[in-house]
């Protein structure tokens, strides 16, 4: 399946997908999966379609549950969602955009950090403005909102003119909660 084929069925799970806008807005609607195996799911559709094993789905959904609850997350979680969000191999195994933003909206609703995570989940997080791919330059741009990081701040500006309403309006967003002063 090649990157515009999944770039489609991308864009049909969100329009047919609950999404729900907690966090950083990327996190899909938790009644609309409830991490179950029946055959319509979207751990098993992911699984069908050789993205994510269920295992994977359900051991990332119980992290993303867990945070959004507690507002906490342990160093071994944080290593598994920055696996998934930053994973190197996705020419050959890619994990699909929905679930890339779900592991990025857990980043967005931790609310007590360890010490060195959220330095951790930025430094991760910051070479994903450099990709091709939207959801990426909108999953760096959201987490750096949320921790209130000015890293991006260069990266962002030129964002600001992308032909991708979605990244330049997140660019802009960002570029404001940090109360960047354009023409300095």
């Amino acid at each position: 399946m090649n990157r515009l084929h999944r770039r489609y069925i991308l864009l049909l799970l969100l329009l047919v997908a609950p999404i729900t806008l907690s966090g950083c807005g990327l996190s899909q609607n938790p009644s609309a999966t409830n991490g179950d195996a029946s055959p319509g799911s979207f751990a098993t559709r992911m699984q069908q379609w050789g993205q994510v094993s269920q295992a994977q789905y359900k051991l990332l959904k119980t992290i993303a549950d867990k945070v959004n609850v507690s507002g906490v997350i342990s160093d071994k979680e944080l290593d598994y969602l920055i696996n998934i969000v930053t994973d190197k191999n996705r020419v050959q195994y890619q994990h699909p955009g929905l679930v890339r933003m779900q592991a990025g909206a857990a980043f967005c609703n931790i609310r007590t950090y360890a010490p060195g995570q959220k330095e951790k989940i930025m430094s991760d997080c910051l070479p994903l403005i450099h990709s091709d791919d939207s959801l990426d330059e909108r999953l760096c741009l959201r987490v750096a909102q949320h921790q209130g990081d000015t890293r991006a701040i260069p990266f962002a500006v030129p964002l600001l003119n992308s032909t991708k309403s979605f990244v330049s309006g997140d660019a802009k967003n960002y570029l404001d909660s940090v109360h960047y002063q354009f023409g300095r």
